[in-house]
């Protein structure tokens, strides 16, 4: 019986698991990512926002974990928002790496709830540290409505998702 050759339609990527990839994929590094504000949407009054981490440079890498954000203006000034996280939703508990190897992209989500009853705000960007690697990406634009209470507060940016594979949607995996 003749061997399968490296990168035959039989054998998975050359014989490489998902997991040993994870185990050998050095972290990226800042310099190795592009992080893109994706498809946006709303429901029951909260604006979520996918985001997409892509690697542009450099060798294979990998990413893990929930992103923390740093909302800032258009001038880098950190603007006075609070970040959360929210394991309600969405595939919270993805625990694996993510290999970014050739189009294969990591996701995770941003939410803000509409009870932003203060002074509005307007997040014009955002450093995204995914695993150390801080990346500039776009922000989420003005604070929103008030539905509640004037001058009731206001109402975190949270997000909702550990990075994950692009692709992966409302399934809690480990």
């Amino acid at each position: 019986m003749p061997l399968a050759a490296c990168g035959d339609a039989r054998t998975p990527e050359a014989g490489r698991s998902p997991t040993a990839d994870a185990e050998r994929a050095p972290s990226c590094r800042a310099d190795q990512l592009r992080v893109t504000r994706a498809e946006a949407g709303a429901a029951m009054g909260t604006v979520y926002v996918n985001y997409v981490v892509r690697r542009v440079a450099g060798p294979v890498c990998s990413v893990r974990g929930r992103p923390t954000l740093t909302p800032h203006t258009v001038e880098g000034v950190p603007v006075p928002v609070q970040v959360v996280r929210d394991d309600a939703t969405g595939v919270s508990g993805y625990r694996r790496p993510v290999v970014l190897r050739g189009a294969r992209t990591a996701t995770f989500q941003v939410g803000w709830s509409d009870g932003w009853c203060t002074a509005p705000v307007h997040v014009d960007g955002l450093l995204v540290d995914v695993g150390g690697a801080v990346v500039e990406a776009a922000g989420l634009g003005r604070s929103p409505s008030c539905y509640g209470e004037p001058g009731g507060g206001a109402t975190p940016v949270f997000v909702s998702q550990s990075l994950h594979p692009s692709g992966l949607r409302g399934r809690r995996t480990g």
